[in-house]
C-alpha cells in the first residue's frame, strides 16, 4: 500500500470539485473532517484503506433525525 495522502494534497484535490460553500470548510478542516467533506463529493484520500460501510458513520442523517 502507498503512503497515505497528506491533508494538504487531499485538500488541493478536493478544492477542485467542492461547491463554493464547502471550499471555506475545506480550508479549515483536517483529518476526519476533511475526509467527511470528501465523501460528500465522492473524492477519497489515496493510500488509506477503506473501512466497511458498517464501520464508519459521519453522524445522524436527516432520516435519523425524523
Amino acid at each position: 500500500m502507498s503512503m497515505p495522502e497528506s491533508d494538504a494534497a487531499y485538500r488541493g484535490r478536493l478544492m477542485l470539485v467542492a461547491a463554493k460553500i464547502d471550499r471555506f470548510f475545506t480550508l479549515l478542516a483536517d483529518g476526519p473532517l476533511l475526509d467527511a467533506i470528501g465523501r460528500k463529493y465522492e473524492v477519497f484520500r489515496t493510500g488509506v484503506p477503506l473501512l466497511s460501510p458498517d464501520g464508519f458513520t459521519d453522524g445522524p442523517t436527516e432520516e435519523d433525525r425524523s
